[in-house]
């Protein structure tokens, strides 16, 4: 791994998908140690003339560094609390034996399709991964009119869509663990 600013940095590789507040974007994107790692990073990918997906270093070296930058909105390191996988996106793997409704897969990663819809409406992640235009557009379609729907309800009623399942948010350890 690229030798960085500061030698107190312990390189970590985590998700590309992430949620962050506001205060850590700002960090990540002026403060000059978080430049340097990402520069860093970048030229280490340059060196070896190999990808090496620098966000998912980036990300969780910024994150999990808190002694040498306490960055507001980092978490505390945990262990992964959920079965589902990250809280940022819903995905079925291949490799793990997950069903695919549309029989399509890409990277092991299940292109999702109407028979998936039952499974994406229950899941509390804030994204699903992955629809692509040629497999099962409709269930895009479905989806997209859902949320739209679940929206309304709020905007018209100001009050939470009785789908929405906040005890699941409540309990995160990411919602307490954090600088």
């Amino acid at each position: 791994m690229p030798i960085a600013a500061s030698s107190q940095i312990t390189w970590f590789k985590g998700s590309v998908h992430v949620a962050l507040r506001r205060e850590f974007v700002n960090y990540m994107l002026n403060n000059e140690k978080a430049k340097a790692i990402l520069d860093a990073l970048r030229r280490y990918e340059h060196d070896i003339k190999q990808p090496i997906i620098a966000d998912e270093t980036f990300f969780a070296t910024l994150n999990n560094n808190p002694s040498v930058m306490p960055i507001p909105g980092a978490v505390v390191r945990m262990p992964e609390e959920h079965p589902g996988g990250f809280i940022t996106r819903a995905k079925m793997w291949h490799w793990l034996g997950d069903p695919c409704g549309s029989g399509h897969w890409r990277h092991d990663i299940c292109m999702f399709g109407v028979k998936d819809l039952p499974f994406l409406l229950q899941q509390p992640h804030f994204f699903a991964n992955k629809f692509i235009p040629s497999v099962e557009p409709l269930a895009y379609d479905v989806l997209e009119s859902w949320l739209g729907s679940k929206v309304r309800h709020e905007k018209v009623r100001s009050t939470l869509h009785p789908s929405f399942n906040s005890s699941y948010y409540r309990w995160l350890g990411s919602r307490w663990r954090h600088l």
